[in-house]
């Protein structure tokens, strides 16, 4: 192996993927390991996932909208290892919110019950 072209990725940081990414960094070889990164974009899946269930008769307000569009859609495509990268999320809950707690909002009654915590 030639340790200044070659690159290891590791999935798992559990104790064997932590082993294997010392021993390798002790051999000069580069390596990355990938656990954190894949869990951080399942936790924004499934809160994605829930909101989307949530707000179904508005969703199209967010697919619509210039300001969440692709930020919808890279969550669609399960694209998103960051939660910083989409704001969109946050304006969901706010609208969810609006919806659930002021008196005679439009969407008031009309969101599925399906928690989103």
């Amino acid at each position: 192996m030639n340790s200044n072209s070659d690159e290891v990725v590791i999935i798992g940081g559990g104790p064997a993927g932590s082993a294997l990414g010392c021993y390798l960094s002790m051999a000069g070889i580069k390596n990355t390991i990938y656990e954190n990164k894949l869990r951080a974009g399942t936790d924004i899946w499934y809160e994605f996932i829930r909101l989307y269930y949530k707000l179904l008769p508005a969703f199209t307000h967010f697919i619509r909208s210039k300001q969440h569009r692709i930020e919808v859609l890279r969550l669609l495509q399960g694209e998103v290892f960051d939660r910083r990268e989409v704001p969109v999320l946050d304006a969901m809950r706010k609208f969810t919110h609006a919806a659930e707690t002021t008196p005679g909002h439009a969407f008031a009654g009309a969101l599925s019950e399906i928690p989103i915590d």
